[in-house]
Parts: structure tokens; sequence; C-alpha cells
């Protein structure tokens, strides 16, 4: 299947997203950072690097999105065009410039016309695109009313609901992956099956939670399918752990996977995935094994924490390790493991303006490895640590926090606003663990607090929120 990619032509092969057959063609930066305007990609939790134009319409996942043929994509954020980009010597600034933000600064005034071609600049600068100027239809909503919604769709997620369904309750399982427990069966276990009583909703997102965990709002990964309202007596948030990169320099770029996203991708791209570099925290060996059973070749597998740096200017090209270079094209990471607290303080936040987090409702529940504790996470083993970014998207480092730190701030609250750490499209995750990490480093004391977490902790458009309207009744 042929398509375009900022007017060149790229094949692409049946069921390839468009992340994948880019980089089957060598094309690993897909988006920019928002402030330094950095080569980012897809494959992972740095949402920035796999946003595109598809066809007119902005801010499209292309790791999330199949190819079709005849589709027009283009780089997102690329002034005066993709191939020409004037922006790019926003690298080359002094990160000082735009060390506490640059979205709202003192010395412009808003309504007026400098403040007005200030935000259009920020529209380029954050790796955004104009929105499309016809109209789009907005899809009739979904409203599900049962028993219990299970979210995550791994081997804790689909035995809850199972045990539910058997004991007669209604219940809907929300998972994001295409099939039940994808990243267990890669690894070897045995395949997952629902009970078909269960209403099961794949490649959906849980987005929101609200009253109390009695509401929960599910986007599906198709910006045109409509999005659900889910009504039920009861939640479970079964979403597993996640990976965090090793906080080291160069741990954004293009080339760095997300385990689950690496193992999706050598399913399709093969030997194309490496020569890789395998990290983790007891299990990169038995990653190792599934990748090289798709005929990926794996260069080392090592723990997270014996990582110095990972090196490269545009994409990854090596790593360093004990002092040596290991070259290679990607770099997959198996851990340090984190839960993603956003779905838990959704549930629990209190007040009006839902701040501030409390105990779980008697009502919601969190299973599985998601209610273990997270892993501490691997911070680079020797050698500058100021030079790693904590948010990506929003080009915040190491030595950001620190002047931060110096200047007085202290509370995670306090660093997120004054540096927009983790206000980018990922909304948070994982950058707020990471920051807590690097604030606990600096300091040396034990950071518990985290920014509140507010719906919708992921992207829908505006189309699919909009066909919500009147499937719920306001509080």
């Amino acid at each position: 299947m042929i398509f375009r990619w900022n007017g060149r032509t790229v094949i692409g092969r049946p069921g390839d997203t468009i992340a994948i057959a880019l980089w089957r063609q060598g094309i690993r930066a897909i988006g920019y950072s928002r402030k330094c305007h950095r080569p980012l990609g897809a494959g992972g939790h740095i949402v920035q690097g796999a946003l595109v134009t598809v066809d007119g319409r902005p801010n499209v996942h292309a790791d999330h999105t199949r190819v079709v043929a005849g589709m027009d994509v283009r780089r997102q954020g690329s002034w005066p065009s993709q191939s020409v980009d004037l922006l790019a010597i926003a690298r080359w600034m002094p990160r000082r410039w735009t060390r506490n933000g640059f979205e709202r600064p003192y010395w412009l005034r808003s309504g007026t016309t400098r403040f007005e071609l200030w935000e259009r600049l920020l529209i380029s600068l954050a790796g955004s695109a104009d929105p499309p100027r016809t109209g789009t239809p907005s899809p009739e909503g979904r409203r599900w009313d049962g028993h219990v919604v299970v979210v995550g769709g791994g081997p804790a997620g689909v035995r809850a609901a199972n045990a539910a369904a058997a004991a007669g309750e209604q219940v809907c399982l929300v998972t994001r992956s295409a099939r039940l427990g994808s990243y267990a069966t890669a690894l070897g276990q045995p395949p997952l099956v629902a009970d078909p009583r269960v209403v099961t909703l794949l490649e959906h997102e849980v987005v929101g939670v609200y009253r109390h965990g009695t509401v929960v709002l599910a986007a599906p990964r198709d910006a045109d399918a409509p999005a659900s309202v889910l009504v039920a007596h009861r939640l479970v948030i079964a979403t597993g752990r996640e990976s965090v990169a090793p906080v080291v320099p160069g741990h954004d770029l293009p080339g760095v996977l997300e385990v689950r996203a690496a193992l999706r991708w050598a399913e399709a791209l093969g030997s194309d995935l490496g020569p890789t570099v395998v990290l983790g925290t007891g299990g990169e060996q038995v990653i190792a094994d599934a990748l090289r059973g798709y005929g990926v070749d794996v260069r080392s597998a090592r723990h997270s924490t014996e990582l110095e740096a990972i090196l490269g200017t545009n994409s990854v090209r090596a790593v360093r390790i004990d002092g040596k270079t290991i070259p290679c094209r990607s770099v997959v990471h198996g851990g340090p493991w984190v839960s993603n607290g956003s779905l838990p303080f959704q549930a629990s936040a209190s007040g009006t303006l839902r701040l501030t987090g409390a105990r779980l409702p008697d009502n919601v529940s969190v299973i599985g490895s998601a209610a273990d504790a997270g892993e501490p996470l691997a911070l680079a083993a020797r050698g500058s640590l100021g030079g790693a970014p904590v948010c990506a998207c929003m080009d915040v480092f190491v030595d950001d926090i620190a002047a931060r730190l110096t200047e007085g701030d202290s509370h995670i609250e306090e660093l997120k606003r004054a540096t927009s750490c983790g206000m980018g499209p990922c909304q948070g995750f994982p950058c707020w663990e990471t920051l807590r990490s690097v604030v606990s480093h600096l300091t040396g004391e034990a950071i518990t607090d985290t920014p509140s977490a507010r719906p919708p902790s992921r992207g829908l458009t505006v189309a699919q929120a909009a066909g919500l309207d009147g499937l719920l009744d306001p509080e």
C-alpha cells in the first residue's frame, strides 16, 4: 500500500500502523518536543512523538492508526514547511531561556494582537496543527449500564471479569490492546479468553472516572468511532504496571521503545527492529528471548540500573554501559515497573475542582500488579544526570528541576506548574513519577505527594465528546 509522508512516497504492508511503516523505511523521528523542537518518536509514553496530521486531520496517533492506501501523512510543527523547518533553531537555544515555560509569558498581555501571534507560534512549537477547516461529524456516543466495569485486559482483569460474569453480574471489560492478554501471550503465557457474557471493548482506553467510580468514560483508538459512557455500581482497576525508561541522557530519542510496543512492532518488523539492547529489572532475558523469537538481533540484555546514556542525535545510535559503547538501532525497556495512579486518583478525588485525592470508595478496587508498589526508577549509573529529560514533550530536564529547587520551589505541584512538566498530551505519566524520583535524588528526601490527575487522562476528539451529549444527566 502506497501512502505519502511529507510528500514522499512510502510503501506500507497490510496491517502496518503508520509508525511501523515509517520505521521500515528508516524514519524514526515523527514529532517534535514543544519548547526546543527536538526530534521525538513513537513506541512508548511520549505521545508528542506519535502525533501526525492525516488527510488534513491533526493529532492522529501514528502508532495506533493503520495505513490506508493513498493517505497523506504529514509531520506536525514544522515551519514554514515539512522540508524546510526553521523552528529547528530552537534546539540550540540555551535551555535556561525556556526553563520556566513560555506558554504564559508575563511580558505579553492576553487579548492583544501580539499575544495572538504568540499563540499561533506556540501551535507550531507544540507540534500541533491548525484544526480542519471542514466540520467533522460527531459519532453518536454509546451508553452501557451494568454492575461492574473492569479496566485492563491482562490476566488479573480477565479473571475478575469472568468471576463477576459467573456470579450473574453484567460486566464490561475495557482494554487498550487489540486482543486480551497480548503482553502475557507474547511472553509465552497461554492466551486469555473472556466469558462470552462479558461485554469487551478492545482498543479502548478509559480516559475519565467520575462520580466516585460509578461513571467511566472510554475512548476508542479510532478517532471516527464513538466514545462510551459506562455506568455501573462497581469499578475494578486492573491496568497492571508500566515500564518507565531509565532516567539517562537520551532516553527520549526515537528508537527507545516500551516493551509492550516493542513486542507488537517486532511481530511486524522482525529483524528490522534491531539490532537492539534490552533493559529490565529481572525480566530482561525473557524479553530478549521473546524478541529473538521474532528474528530481532538482540545485542545485549542488561539491568536498567547499569545504563549510563543512550547515544544519538535524531535517533538511537548506541548505548553506553560500563563505559563501553554498544551500537544499536533500538533500546527496549521492560522495567522499572510503576503503576499509573491517574484512575485511582480520579475515583477518589474530592472537592469542587477534584484536586485532592482521598481513600478509594468502597465500590472501587485496584487488583493485580496495579496494586503493587512501584519499583524505584533507574537513574544514570554514572556521569552527568543534568541533561537527562524528565518530561520529553515539554523539554524539562533534570538541571531545570535542580534550578527550581535552588530558587525555592519544593512541592511537586509547584514544580509541575513552574516547568510545565507532565502537562503535554501524556497528561503526567510517567513524567510525574520521574519528577518525584529526581526530586528525591536531588534532595535526599522521600517524596510521596503527586500532582492532581483529572480527566480526561488521554485524548479524545471534540466530535467524540460532542457525541456523548444527553447520555448522562448532570450532577
